[in-house]
């Protein structure tokens, strides 16, 4: 068991580099992010040089992503017109009390 002192010096000494992006930074990072998904890393930065930090495309990458935020291109589903959906609900009507065997056979 440590000692209340090993604690307190134990907890002051930290190893490896300081991180380039500081903590309030990082937040405002990952709150402009959660607000516009689709805001690049290049925009980000430009954001932070304003704000008098300089920091790489990778750097804010990789700090986005040890806070789960991962660049994903979005999946494309197709859009439901108005004629889509009355087809199909005129379908799914029309075929409400087929059997299974029917539905075996459709695919």
């Amino acid at each position: 068991p440590l000692s209340s002192v090993d604690l307190i010096v134990n907890a002051t000494v930290t190893c490896g580099r300081k991180p380039n992006i500081s903590s309030r930074a990082l937040s405002n990072l990952v709150r402009t992010t959660k607000r516009n998904p689709r805001v690049t890393a290049r925009h980000l930065q430009d954001d932070l040089m304003k704000a008098g930090t300089s920091a790489s495309v990778a750097t804010i990458r990789c700090a986005l992503n040890k806070q789960g935020l991962h660049g994903r291109t979005p999946r494309h589903t197709p859009l439901l017109t108005t004629r889509n959906i009355k087809r199909r609900l005129e379908y799914a009507r029309r075929n409400l009390d087929k059997t299974t065997e029917f539905w075996e056979t459709v695919l």
